[in-house]
Formats: structure tokens, C-alpha cells, sequence
């Protein structure tokens, strides 16, 4: 699995990319109750998300207030998912209804908008 980012740090973007079954383990790990999930970036950045992290590590925090939270950090070189068990859960199984079917090359964005209440409103940087 790759892990990059675009280097924009005022309106900062990522990309996690790899087969489908990548993406399908990633979201059957993420509805399991484990505490913390590390996959390790594998691969090249490329011209659009020109810088290659360390990998993505996920961990359950019950303490963030909204259940449903998920917040994305890019930190030391690592994007960090953290959130609450149900967050983690819901992120965990569209994973896995995307990608359960899907041909390489299909893909989904976690985007923020104004009413979505699972997602902080913009990655930290």
C-alpha cells in the first residue's frame, strides 16, 4: 500500500492507494477492536502527491467527545487516523463494500463537508 502527500500544507490532500484487496484488508482490520493498525508505505510518489510517508497507522480513541469522529494527522512522517470505535467501524466497512467487489483502480475520498459529522474538518498538518 502507498502512502503520499501533495506538500500542500494550507489545504493539504493524501493519497492511500493499492489493490482492492489492500483496501479491503485495511477496512476488515479497522472493524475489529484493535487498538492500533500500522501498515507500512510501500512504493513511489509520483508528480501529483510528490512526497512518500512512512505508512499509516490507525488508533482507537474513545476519548475525542463525538463517537463517530475521525480525525486525520499527518505526523512524522505517518498519517494518522484517529477515532472511536463507530468511527473506525463505519470507515472500516465502506473499506470493505467498496472494495469487497472491486476491479484495481477503483477508489473512494473521504472528503469534509459542512453537515458530515464523522470527519474533522480538515487534515492537520
Amino acid at each position: 500500500m502507498k502512502i503520499c502527500f501533495d506538500g500542500d500544507k494550507q489545504s493539504p490532500e493524501v493519497e492511500i492507494s493499492g489493490t482492492a484487496l489492500e483496501l479491503k484488508r485495511l477496512g476488515e482490520s479497522l472493524i475489529q477492536e484493535i487498538s492500533e493498525i500500522f501498515v507500512e508505505s510501500q512504493g513511489e510518489a509520483d508528480e501529483y502527491y510528490p512526497i512518500l510517508l512512512g505508512g499509516l497507522r490507525c488508533l482507537r480513541n474513545e476519548s475525542l467527545g463525538n463517537p463517530l469522529l475521525i480525525e486525520v494527522e499527518l505526523k512524522d512522517g505517518i498519517l494518522e487516523i484517529v477515532g472511536g470505535k463507530e468511527g473506525l467501524r463505519k470507515l472500516g466497512q465502506s473499506c470493505i463494500n467498496v472494495f469487497s467487489d472491486a476491479e484495481n483502480g477503483e477508489h473512494m475520498h473521504l472528503e469534509y463537508f459542512e453537515t458530515n459529522n464523522c470527519l474533522q474538518k480538515r487534515i492537520t498538518v
